[in-house]
Parts: C-alpha cells; sequence; structure tokens
C-alpha cells in the first residue's frame, strides 16, 4: 500500500494541531521519518565545483545537489536563459519547493506527480529521483519543454519524467493531463500576471485527486507580483475551491545564501477536502479553509 497523505506537524505548532494532525493519518500507514524538516535538506548549486548563486550562473551548466543527513540526489542542468527566457534559469522558489520534495520524499514515492509552469523542472527531477511513479512536467512556453526533455534524459530519467504544453487559463491542457488523477500537483513563483492566481487554483482543484490530492507550492507574498494579491484572498475569502490551505513562510537556512529575502516566499499546501462533493470534475461545494500554519516545518 502507497503511504497516506499526510503532514507531520511541528515541533512547536501546539497540541490542537497535533491532535487534527494524528487524526487524518491512517495508523501504520505512514513510514517514519517521511515528513523531515526543511531546515534539514541542504542545497548547493555549483559550477565547476564552485558554489554560485542560481540567478548568478553564467555558463552552460550548473549542478545541483540536495542532501539530507545519509541521503543526497547531485542533478545536472543545463542552464539556457539565453535561449529560453526566465524558464531556463534556476531560481530560489524552485530550489525551496525542491527542498520540501527531497524532505517528503516518502510520501511521494509510488505516488503521480505534476507540476505547473515548470521552468527548468528541478522539483519534478527531484520526485522522479525520490521514485514517483509517474512525473508530468508541463509549461506553455515550447523551448522550455525541450530543455525539460534534454536535462531528464541528461538526469537518467526519461522514462519517468513526461512534459506536456499547458496553458492555466486554458481549460484543453488540464483537460488533457488528466482530471482527477494526480497525487500531487507542484508549483514554484508562477503568479505574474492579473488573473493567474484564480487560474492556478482552478487548475490544481480539477488535476488533483478528488479524494486525497495534495498541491504544495512556494510563492512571493501578497502584492509582489500582479495576480498574488487575488491568489491569498481567494485562499481567505473562497469560494475559491473545495481545498482546505494551509500557508506559512518559508524559513531560511544559513547555508541558503542564494535566497532571495524581499519575495517574502511562502510555502502553500493545498489539501482536497474529501467532505466536498463533486461531479465529472466539477467541484459542488465551495469551501476553503485557512489554517495557521502548514504541518510540515519550513
Amino acid at each position: 500500500d502507497r503511504p497516506a497523505l499526510c503532514l507531520a506537524p511541528p515541533a512547536d505548532s501546539g497540541a490542537a494541531m497535533a491532535a487534527a494532525a494524528a487524526a487524518e493519518v491512517d495508523a501504520g500507514s505512514a513510514p517514519q521519518g517521511a515528513c523531515a524538516a526543511l531546515s534539514d535538506v541542504q542545497v548547493t548549486v555549483t559550477v565547476d565545483g564552485v558554489l554560485v548563486e542560481p540567478s548568478a550562473v553564467k555558463s552552460d551548466s550548473c549542478r545541483v545537489r540536495l542532501a539530507a543527513g545519509d541521503h543526497a540526489i547531485e542533478l545536472k542542468f543545463d542552464n539556457e536563459a539565453r535561449q529560453v527566457g526566465t524558464g531556463g534559469r534556476l531560481w530560489g522558489a524552485s530550489l525551496h519547493l525542491a527542498r520540501w520534495v527531497f524532505a517528503n520524499r516518502e510520501l511521494l514515492r509510488g505516488r503521480r506527480v505534476l507540476e505547473l509552469a515548470c521552468g527548468q523542472a528541478l522539483p519534478s527531477l527531484v520526485a522522479a529521483c525520490c521514485g514517483a511513479a509517474e512525473v508530468l512536467a508541463t509549461d506553455v512556453v515550447p523551448s522550455v519543454l525541450d530543455l525539460v526533455r534534454k536535462n531528464a534524459a541528461r538526469n537518467g530519467q526519461k522514462d519517468c519524467v513526461r512534459v506536456a504544453p499547458l496553458d492555466l487559463s486554458a481549460a484543453g491542457g488540464i483537460l488533457g493531463a488528466g482530471v482527477g488523477s494526480w497525487d500531487f500537483v507542484l508549483f514554484a513563483d508562477c503568479v505574474y500576471f492579473q488573473g493567474m492566481g484564480e487560474d492556478l487554483l482552478r487548475a490544481t482543484r480539477m488535476l488533483l485527486r478528488h479524494d486525497s490530492g495534495l498541491a504544495v507550492g512556494v510563492l512571493p507574498g501578497r502584492g509582489i507580483r500582479a495576480g498574488l494579491t487575488s491568489f491569498y484572498e481567494a485562499l481567505a475569502a473562497g469560494p475559491a475551491s473545495e481545498l482546505r490551505a494551509e500557508v506559512s513562510p518559508v524559513s531560511t537556512a544559513e547555508d541558503l545564501t542564494w535566497d532571495v529575502k524581499d519575495l517574502l516566499l511562502q510555502l502553500v499546501c493545498l489539501r482536497v477536502d474529501p467532505g466536498a462533493c463533486w461531479s465529472h470534475g466539477c467541484p459542488l461545494a465551495q469551501r476553503v479553509v485557512i489554517a495557521g500554519r502548514p504541518r510540515c516545518e519550513v
């Protein structure tokens, strides 16, 4: 059996949240140590063996290493920002999301994972390396998808990681990706324009499994970019989706010198509400509940 989708409460979350988390976990189904704290995950980016900041990478390739305890993976990336644009560069939000994936790798083992607006698709590749059964990296830019194919093959994941065009505002791509069929949906810093926040929520709601799906993303704080304010307002007020939202600031480890603090990055967890009503993939109920903080330490 696959492990239950659960997020372990941080040590300081209080008895009430710990009790709520325990009530949601199917006893014995979640492996021990599945929810390591993100602060335990070290991430380094190197070019020719020299540590660099991702945004400063000017060479044609770089390496990303994630490590926690005795576990580590290293990925090789072609860096094609000059040809592909912003989608061809590694960004801080994607690195933080990759930390979450690596910290919770046991939860993703054997699962189906989809990434929206993937860019370099670092979280997708980490999920594949950690044992996800199937990974679909999606983006609206064809040259970005070509780069993901290249990097997936370069890291030995061409059979696990597929790519597909998907526009958050178009129903066709969402339907083609598979409505209600994904255990996890990932997204990192992908809300740039007005209306994209609502599009992101709608796409996430449609793609996640209707009984137990979980979406995890890293986004800048409210007001940093157009569309983010409406995204957070939709989470707080509804009716946006049948998703329970848990939002908290992404804390930074001392070794993460590449972090962009002025973006006020937030970890956003959107969990399917099993009590919501669904019909042919379209939700009938409209309910969003905001919790104080996510049940996985960041």
